[in-house]
């Protein structure tokens, strides 16, 4: 039975008369309404967890807020957005004057003369991504030059694939959205396309072409979901966008207090499950008292490969005086 018929069932007297037999009429188009409203709510665009994209927003940032001189294909910057380019680029968290509704934006500046192109890409995560092979999807996103742009301010809107899973794009989706963007004014821009039978893994990517010194991109807003239109940002609370972002990439404090001459193990338990076993950075620490010899990832522990959820940091100490220091590394699980 449809959701209309039982309500209006229930209401009329399917499970006890609530309001009076010649209110039928009145039951039903109320029943047909919150029928649709159920509907609206739950199954349309307009629905939750619709954008494809994490950290559309550029509010997460853990790698830092500003990074210099980034002059390596498929450099991190904001969480789970890479950049390619030509040339150098200066990578900044922006929050001076975004778009109404956002806090943060991602600043990418050309420091490089002659720069042929920045593009700033997210790989989306083929297990997030297998509804949408075969749909129309829409990209959208809020663009804006950077204020003192004097080369191109011609830029695109696109989607790259790859016909396997988790992978890097290797080709894209049609010939894009082409875009001219102002130095003066924030505009959303959209792409609509069909995602092909065979695109395993979906790439969003942000480009802008030949630049100046100075040139480059202002972004926030990102969005990808099913459908022909466009539908308002989905805004997702912050601490459920950074937990999303660990999947992929976490920043981990460590500190331990100890007395011995041998060493010292300690049990790390990263902030979400990893996406696959995780790669980890050297390890940054500050001694307060006593003395370290080393310090060191416990690899031999897990003979079958690095766990998804946790690590053991094994601190050699070189006194049976009380050591005690603190520090961090970082864990990246990316794509």
């Amino acid at each position: 039975m449809s959701l209309a018929r039982s309500i209006a069932s229930l209401l009329s007297g399917g499970g006890g008369a609530l309001l009076p037999s010649n209110n039928l009429s009145d039951i039903s188009n109320a029943a047909t309404a919150l029928s649709n409203l159920g509907g609206v709510s739950n199954t349309s665009q307009i629905a939750g967890n619709r954008n494809k994209i994490i950290n559309g927003g550029m509010q997460v940032s853990q790698r830092g807020t500003s990074i210099a001189a980034v002059s390596t294909d498929f450099t991190y910057t904001a969480d789970r957005w890479a950049i390619t380019r030509g040339g150098t680029i200066n990578y900044t968290q922006g929050t001076s004057s975004p778009p109404t509704g956002f806090q943060c934006y991602a600043q990418y500046i050309n420091q490089s003369a002659g720069n042929p192109f920045l593009s700033a890409i997210q790989v989306i995560e083929s297990v997030n991504t297998y509804d949408l092979i075969g749909q129309t999807v829409t990209l959208s996103a809020w663009i804006k030059a950077a204020a003192n742009t004097s080369g191109s301010t011609a830029a695109s809107l696109s989607c790259g694939y790859a016909t396997t899973a988790d992978a890097r794009l290797t080709a894209f989706v049609g010939a894009g959205q082409s875009l001219t963007l102002s130095s003066s004014s924030w505009a959303r821009y959209t792409y609509t396309f069909t995602v092909p039978s065979n695109a395993l893994t979906l790439s969003p990517t942000i480009s802008l072409g030949t630049m100046a010194v100075g040139d480059g991109l202002l972004i926030t807003g990102v969005q990808l979901e099913k459908g022909a239109t466009a539908t308002p940002f989905e805004n997702r609370l912050y601490g459920a966008e950074l937990a999303l972002c660990q999947r992929y990439y976490a920043s981990i404090y460590i500190g331990f207090d100890a007395v011995g001459n041998i060493y010292a193990a300690q049990g790390v338990t990263y902030p979400v499950p990893m996406r696959a076993s995780p790669t980890y950075s050297a390890i940054t620490y500050t001694l307060v008292s006593g003395n370290v010899s080393s310090v060191g990832f416990d690899i031999g522990s897990f003979p079958a490969g690095r766990p998804l959820t946790g690590t053991t940091v094994q601190w050699g100490l070189s006194s049976i005086l009380r050591a005690y220091a603190f520090g961090d590394f970082s864990v990246t699980a990316e794509l």
